[in-house]
């Protein structure tokens, strides 16, 4: 029988299966979700699938209370080549599941939306891979692809819940996979800490440079014609082992979290002119440590950002070089956008966040202990 997550002093029992990619800004929410969730007495385990961690990061997520992690280094979920062996990932994580017994199921990959969990599971949609492909592909998706539509549909109709960062992500889910669809949002939060430094002329991105949705190559065409030097921190190796160094940006590499914060503390001004966002957690991260934004002007983005950043054309190189060497030539412009980006990223807790999911497993775990008393008592009758 299910059971359930209830309130208790001082926090909250319960155990929580989560799965995260191991990369990118779904590991960076889902261990912060992890924490937050750990300070209320909840146990995570962290199933993370695709590259193997860090150090760093393997350290970081063994140092939380509460967190239990494993590592499956088999395969990523937005790597159309791997979706027809998807199911050695979902017998692992179904073998995790017998494991360690949760009373809810967090899952934040779409495509494992459609693993036959026996736990009452929700969905967290920060990527849909139609809708990545119809931002970068800018037509329908290739037909190959339908063995992804197909079990993240399937996935979505047996779903406890499904959960959408933004109204914007929600509307897209309904489009792609069906207007009945029932889709409750819950808006990202975090827990950075601003960090005070005084600021150079840096223009800084943050972001994986092997996806297309993320639209750096905007900035390598940009970058010549600043008046102040870009730099780029982030992955240049794809899942499948190829890379291709940026041109015209200075690239810093992989960096470690604490040398990301300093370099963001540094920064003036923070630039994503993304086509498609889905977890732009960097984006916070920047906000926090007092960075004017530059966004791609794009309704995921502007339903978080709008009157705290910059919004240009994502495929506009003239306004986006426009758009940046306006903040770099208007320090009071400038600062005032690093006030703004601020005082919105301080309003998007992580508290807010994670309490909004324990409501939800609440009502998940509730709904299937009471589908259980039924069926017994059906039997019994």
């Amino acid at each position: 029988m299910a059971r359930s997550l209830e309130a208790s002093r001082p926090g909250l029992t319960g155990r929580v299966l989560m799965t995260s990619d191991s990369v990118g800004d779904v590991w960076e929410y889902s261990l912060g979700v992890s924490a937050a969730l750990s300070r209320l007495g909840v146990h995570v385990c962290l199933a993370t699938i695709g590259p193997p961690l860090s150090d760093e990061r393997r350290r970081k997520a063994r140092a939380i209370p509460n967190v239990t992690l494993f590592e499956e280094p088999r395969q990523v979920t937005w790597d159309s080549a791997l979706w027809p062996d998807h199911g050695a990932s979902a017998d692992w994580l179904l073998h995790l599941e017998q494991s360690v017994r949760p009373d809810v199921v967090h899952v934040n990959a779409a495509l494992h939306a459609a693993v036959a969990w026996t736990s009452p599971y929700l969905v967290v949609a920060h990527r849909c891979m139609i809708g990545w492909w119809l931002a970068v592909g800018g037509e329908t998706s290739p037909r190959n692809w339908g063995i992804y539509r197909n079990r993240v549909a399937r996935g979505l109709r047996k779903a406890s819940l499904i959960v959408a960062p933004t109204e914007v992500a929600a509307s897209q889910l309904r489009e792609q996979y069906g207007a009945s669809l029932t889709v409750r949002v819950v808006p990202y939060g975090h827990d950075y800490q601003a960090a005070d430094e005084p600021k150079k002329e840096y223009i800084i991105t943050a972001a994986d440079f092997w996806d297309e949705a993320n639209n750096l190559e905007i900035l390598e065409l940009a970058a010549p014609y600043l008046s102040w030097p870009l730099f780029m921190a982030g992955c240049r190796v794809d899942a499948a082992g190829n890379q291709r160094p940026p041109r015209n940006i200075c690239a810093l590499g992989q960096l470690a979290d604490a040398e990301l914060d300093a370099w963001l503390a540094r920064s003036s001004i923070y630039a994503m002119p993304a086509r498609y966002v889905t977890c732009p957690m960097s984006i916070f991260r920047a906000a926090v440590a007092g960075c004017a934004l530059v966004l791609g002007a794009i309704p995921a983005l502007r339903e978080t950002w709008e009157g705290a950043a910059v919004f240009v054309p994502p495929g506009d190189r003239a306004a986006v070089r426009t758009a940046l060497e306006r903040l770099v030539n208007d320090p009071i412009r400038r600062r005032e956008m690093q006030g703004r980006a601020r005082e919105r990223a301080g309003s998007l807790t992580s508290s807010r966040m994670v309490s909004a999911y324990v409501a939800a497993y609440r009502e998940v775990a509730g709904a299937a202990a009471r589908r259980d008393v039924l069926s017994e008592s059906l039997v019994g009758a």
